[in-house]
């Protein structure tokens, strides 16, 4: 899962000038959040529950765990591992890194008088100029891959089925942590950032702390600070994200 440069690829033809393999899929203009940005976020309606919900029980998990509790453990019906599996949750999975992609360039040919050919070949030349600058903004890091999907959580590791195959995140390779008030985003040393959106979200973020740096941590991490912050979620500007812990 090794993140790829960012490329651009001409194809030169004679025609209309335009992406060949563009993804109408991705974000090109993602919010910002550090160095990665928000991407494609959800928004609930205001008559859903399950992110208040959510958000409640992370804090209430993060209270009974800073207090000396022990994590409780989930059924996870066709899931095998051997480790405890601890959240096992629908949530929106997507990756940050940028890809390749081919654009073609066209050659103008043009009779006639000179006005006339002056405009054609600048008209190619606009086309041109306008399909590389498309192709090298589809190409850019931003957020890919999204979907909803199953995420499980064990004390070493995080697990996403995604597009037909589980993606596994070993928990001591991250080396930061961001929270917002939609989701989680972590980020490694040598593979694709990670954000979970959805209403389980926060408490994956308390589970992992827990795992990775103890009881002690749940009070002190300051990516874990927005979930004291006890405010709705349209006002993101009580919840700044931290950096890492």
């Amino acid at each position: 899962m090794s993140p790829e440069r960012p490329a651009v690829s001409r194809a030169c033809s004679t025609g209309a000038a335009g992406p060949d393999s563009a993804d109408p899929g991705v974000n090109d203009s993602p919010r910002a959040l550090g160095t990665y940005g928000i991407g494609r976020l959800l928004r609930p309606s205001a008559a859903d529950s399950s992110w208040t919900d959510g958000r409640d029980a992370a804090r209430r998990t993060l209270e009974f765990l800073a207090q000396g509790g022990q994590p409780g453990t989930v059924p996870t019906p066709g899931f095998l591992t051997d480790e405890p599996v601890h959240l096992d949750a629908r949530l929106h999975h997507a990756r940050h890194y940028g890809t390749t992609v081919t654009y073609q360039q066209t050659s103008a040919l043009a009779f006639g008088s000179a006005a006339f050919v002056t405009d054609a070949l600048l008209a190619n030349a606009v086309g041109n100029s306008n399909a590389r600058s498309r192709a090298a903004r589809l190409a850019s890091p931003q957020w890919r891959d999204h979907e909803l999907t199953r995420v499980v959580l064990t004390p070493t590791r995080t697990r996403c089925y995604s597009f037909g195959r589980w993606l596994s995140f070993d928990h001591a390779a991250v080396m930061e942590c961001h929270l917002d008030p939609y989701g989680v985003v972590l980020l490694f040393a040598d593979t694709e950032a990670l954000r979970l959106t959805g209403p389980a979200a926060w408490l994956h973020a308390v589970l992992f702390a827990y795992f990775r740096f103890g009881a002690s941590a749940l009070t002190t991490a300051t990516f874990l600070l927005p979930i004291g912050v006890a405010q709705p979620p349209d006002q993101s500007a009580a919840t700044t994200p931290s950096t890492s812990r």
